[in-house]
């Protein structure tokens, strides 16, 4: 994630004048998946966020809500390839290590989100 330094101040500001939101997050079972975004889209920058960089595949193929991301396959590698973004995520070495070596043999650059 990257954000700007007029939103880090912004965030400073508010966790500042409002104690109980971070008191909250200290018994929270995802603090590191909510904190910052929750914060980013309660913020006046919620409509800034840009999505340039990852490669990510939310397509849920049994009409079901996602909350996790499909794990990309040598079924996605043309589809990330030429994509134009940077990263992608998320891989499995359980569901298929083809992927991933091809990916690292291709140099292209992955998320630190293999599970190994």
């Amino acid at each position: 994630m990257a954000i700007t330094d007029s939103f880090t101040k912004w965030l400073l500001s508010y966790l500042s004048d409002n104690p109980w939101y971070e008191e909250g997050y200290k018994s929270s079972l995802t603090p590191d998946e909510s904190f910052f975004q929750t914060l980013f889209m309660m913020s006046p920058y919620k409509e800034t966020r840009h999505d340039y960089l990852h490669y990510v595949d939310w397509t849920s193929q049994d009409g079901k809500v996602k909350n996790s991301p499909n794990t990309l396959t040598m079924d996605d590698y043309d589809a990330m390839k030429n994509s134009g973004y940077l990263m992608a995520r998320k891989f499995d070495m359980d569901v298929e290590k083809k992927v991933i070596l091809k990916l690292s043999a291709d140099n292209i650059l992955l998320e630190k989100n293999v599970k190994s």
